[in-house]
C-alpha cells in the first residue's frame, strides 16, 4: 500500500491511489472552453505542495502549460459547465462499499459567479488517515460539501471533527470503521440535513444520545458494532423518515420498544447481538414495507404470532439464538418474497407446516436446533429456488420420499443430522447427487438412515 504523508496542520496518512469518479457525475469535460478555475488551480497545486508523493500518483497536476486544466487532473470533478471544482476524491483502492447518494445538489448559471469552489462531496476511505484533520485545501470552500466519507481511517478523538460540525449542507456523512470513542458529539446535532449517518465499527458508549432527535431528515442510521447501552431511547421515534435503522452488535437491553412502531418507514430494521429480552412486539408484525428484519442473538422470549404472514414484502428474517417457542405458524407461508429464514438455536416445538412450500423465493432455510417434530412435509418439494437447508438437531421422523427433492435442483448444502429420518426410493438419491459435498452420509441404496441418531 502506497502512502503520502500531508503536514497540515498535523501529520495526517493519506492515500491516493487509483481513482474513479463516479459515472452520472460532472466530471472532466470535452467541452475546451471550459476550463478550471484559475485560483482553485493554484489551490490545488498548494494543497500538492505539501504532499510526499514516491509513487508519482499525482503526475497530472503540474503546472506546466499542457496540464493548465485542473480538471483533468487525476482525483478531481468539475463541474462540466462553470469548471468549479466540485468534488476530489482521493479513496483507496480497497474493495469498500461505497453509498452512493442519488441526488447530489446540482449548479446552476449562477456559479460561474463564485470566486471559490463549492464543493459537493469528498471521500477519503481507507486512507490511513490518522491524528488531527481539518479543510485540508486552503481557499477551497467546503460550506456546500453534501458528502464526506472518512471511513475506515484511524480516528480516535471526536475532538478532530469540530469543522465537519459546522457542514450544515451534508446529506450523507460516513465515519465507520475507525476508532472514534467516548459519547456521540453533541454538535452532531447541526446537521439537521442528514440523510444518511454511518457511524459503525467504532468504540462509541453510554446511552444513545438524545440530540440524534434533531436529525429529522435521516433515512439511514448505522450504529452498529460499537457499545452502547441501556435501552432504545423514546426520541428515535421522532425519526420518522428513517427507512434503515441498524442498531446491531451494541450493549442494548430491555423490551423492543413500542415507541419504535412510529417508524412506520422502516425497511431495515438491524437488531442482532444485543440483550433485548422481551417478546417480538405485535406492532412490528403490521409492518408490511419491512423487508430487512434481524432480532437474531438476544434474549427474545414467546411465540411466533400468525400475524407474521403480514410481512409480506420481506425478503430476510433471522430470529437465530433466541429463547422462542411454540409451534411454526401456516402463515409463513404467505411470505412469498422471502429469500432468507433463520429461526435456529430457539425452542420451536410441532411440525413444519406444509404451507411452507409456498415460499417460491426461499435460498436459504434454517430451523436447526430446535424441538421441532412430525415428518418432513412433502412440499418441501416445491422449494425449486432453495440452495441451503439445515433441519439438523431436531426430532423429526418419517420417511423421506423421491417427492420431497423433486424440484431441489439448486441444493447445495442439506444438513439434516440428529434426526430419526429415513431416506426411501433410489432415483430420490439422483437428487442428491447434484448436492454439493453435502455434510449428509447417503449409501446409495434405498431404506437407509437418513442422519438419523
Amino acid at each position: 500500500m502506497m502512502r503520502i504523508t500531508i503536514a497540515v496542520p498535523l501529520t495526517l496518512l493519506l492515500c491516493l491511489l487509483t481513482i474513479h469518479p463516479p459515472p452520472n457525475f460532472c466530471t472532466a469535460h470535452s467541452d475546451s472552453e471550459v476550463r478550471c478555475i484559475e485560483s482553485e488551480r493554484h489551490a490545488l497545486l498548494n494543497f500538492k505542495q505539501h504532499l510526499t508523493d514516491p509513487s508519482n500518483r499525482l503526475a497530472s497536476w503540474a503546472a506546466s502549460a499542457s496540464d493548465v486544466d485542473c480538471c483533468h487532473w487525476v482525483g478531481v470533478v468539475c463541474h462540466n459547465r462553470t469548471g468549479h471544482v466540485l468534488q476530489l476524491h482521493l479513496r483507496s483502492n480497497y474493495p469498500v462499499y461505497d453509498y452512493e447518494l442519488t441526488t447530489i445538489e446540482q449548479r446552476t448559471a449562477q456559479d460561474e459567479a463564485y470566486s471559490r469552489s463549492r464543493f459537493g462531496e469528498l471521500r477519503l476511505s481507507v486512507c490511513y488517515l490518522s491524528g488531527f484533520i481539518s479543510p485540508p485545501i486552503p481557499n477551497i470552500n467546503f460550506s456546500s460539501l453534501t458528502t464526506l466519507d472518512l471511513s475506515y481511517n484511524s480516528f480516535e478523538n471526536t475532538s478532530i471533527l469540530f469543522w465537519v460540525f459546522g457542514l450544515h449542507n451534508l446529506v450523507s456523512l460516513d465515519l465507520s470503521g475507525n476508532q472514534f470513542q467516548g459519547p456521540i458529539p453533541v454538535h452532531l446535532q447541526n446537521l439537521t440535513s442528514l440523510r444518511h449517518l454511518d457511524l459503525s465499527w467504532n468504540q462509541f458508549q453510554g446511552p444513545i444520545p438524545v440530540h440524534l432527535q434533531n436529525l429529522t431528515s435521516l433515512r439511514h442510521l448505522d450504529l452498529s458494532y460499537n457499545r452502547f447501552q441501556g435501552p432504545i431511547p423514546v426520541h428515535l421515534q421522532n425519526l420518522t423518515s428513517l427507512r434503515h435503522l441498524d442498531l446491531s452488535s451494541n450493549q442494548l437491553q430491555g423490551p423492543i420498544p413500542v415507541h419504535l412502531q412510529n417508524l412506520t418507514s422502516l425497511r431495515h430494521l438491524d437488531l442482532f447481538g444485543n440483550a433485548f429480552n422481551s417478546s417480538i412486539p405485535n406492532w412490528l408484525y403490521s409492518f408490511s414495507h419491512l423487508e430487512f428484519l434481524n432480532l437474531g442473538y438476544n434474549n427474545l422470549q414467546g411465540t411466533l404470532s400468525s400475524a407474521i404472514g403480514n410481512l409480506t414484502s420481506a425478503i430476510s428474517i433471522d430470529l437465530s439464538y433466541n429463547k422462542l417457542s411454540g409451534q411454526l405458524t401456516a402463515e409463513l407461508g404467505q411470505l412469498k418474497n422471502l429469500v432468507i429464514l433463520s429461526l435456529e438455536y430457539n425452542s420451536i416445538s410441532g411440525p413444519i407446516p406444509w404451507s411452507i412450500g409456498n415460499l417460491s423465493s426461499l435460498r436459504y432455510l434454517d430451523l436447526e436446533s430446535n424441538q421441532i417434530n412430525g415428518t418432513l412435509p412433502q412440499s418441501f418439494g416445491q422449494l425449486s429456488k432453495l440452495e441451503s437447508l439445515y433441519i439438523g438437531l431436531n426430532m423429526l421422523e418419517g420417511v423421506v420420499l423421491e417427492v420431497h427433492f423433486t424440484n431441489l435442483m439448486r441444493l447445495k448444502t442439506l444438513v439434516a443430522a440428529q434426526n430419526r429420518l429415513t431416506l426411501e426410493s433410489r432415483s430420490s438419491l439422483l437428487v442428491i447427487s447434484r448436492v454439493n459435498n453435502p455434510e449428509v452420509n447417503i449409501p446409495e441404496v434405498t431404506n437407509v438412515s437418513f442422519c438419523g441418531y
